[in-house]
């Protein structure tokens, strides 16, 4: 194995896949009341890997308690939160999720490892 292999295209030959429906940004625009407003393209289904991220691990990544995060892995380029923009937004099982914090690896081997956390459903 080395670097280009996409090891998660692998992995999903045994690890079934769920669908997500993914939501992502587009732009930032001002409102009337001159507030920053985050623009998404319309939603599409991928395939991904989503497992829960154990409470355990949340002062490793800093987490806080108060809120429900989960993991994705996925062989598409998400947008991760960073300065004017805003993260990818995701549906999973019902619940809405925004992108906080990924591994690039899409770059180098077609696939990334994102956290995301769950939002009401009106952010």
């Amino acid at each position: 194995m080395n670097p280009g292999s996409n090891l998660l295209r692998q992995a999903l030959r045994l690890i079934k896949p769920t669908d997500i429906t993914i939501e992502t940004f587009k732009a930032r625009t001002l409102n009337r009341a001159r507030q920053w407003v985050s623009e998404y393209n319309p939603p599409l289904t991928i395939k991904a890997s989503v497992q829960a991220v154990p409470r355990n691990k949340y002062i490793e990544y800093g987490l806080e308690f108060q809120k429900n995060y989960i993991k994705i892995y996925a062989m598409s380029n998400l947008v991760n939160i960073h300065r004017d923009s805003s993260g990818d937004k995701f549906t999973y099982k019902g619940r809405h999720y925004q992108l906080e914090g990924q591994n690039a690896w899409f770059d180098m081997d077609g696939w990334v490892s994102c956290i995301a956390v769950e939002v009401p459903l009106d952010s």
